[in-house]
């Protein structure tokens, strides 16, 4: 792990750090490490795992500021449906993404890691 966040290449490889963690499309920077959980609900870092990557994503706003939203999000976000979130085009490339999945030609499938924020918004709007 990145011990220090002191330019947008560090903002980056932290990023790509959290995706060979698991986070990927349920990654939001708003969120705290602490909320973070697996597939199955267990807590996906330890207390102290999850004070590191709360104290490198500070440094990662002081960095960026609110830039780091899209940094952090077109590496984390990368091979989902919401790749493109950050282009104009994006809802005609998240339609695409899908029909390609639809039809097998890409494979796609989400490894069920995410926040409780995250978790909670999607059962409030599609249940």
């Amino acid at each position: 792990m990145i011990s220090d966040i002191k330019s947008i290449a560090d903002v980056q490889e932290f990023a790509r750090q959290l995706v060979a963690e698991g986070l990927t499309g349920g990654f939001h920077p708003d969120d705290s490490f602490h909320d973070f959980v697996a597939a199955n609900g267990s807590s996906l870092y330890t207390p102290e795992e999850a004070a590191v990557r709360n104290r490198l994503l500070e440094q990662c706003f002081e960095v960026c500021g609110d830039s780091v939203y899209e940094i952090i999000g077109r590496v984390t976000l990368r091979d989902t449906p919401f790749e493109s979130i950050f282009d104009e085009d994006h809802q005609e490339r998240y339609n695409t993404f899908m029909r390609l999945v639809e039809l097998g030609v890409k494979n796609y499938r989400s490894n069920g890691i995410g926040s409780m924020s995250v978790r909670e918004m999607v059962l409030a709007k599609y249940n």
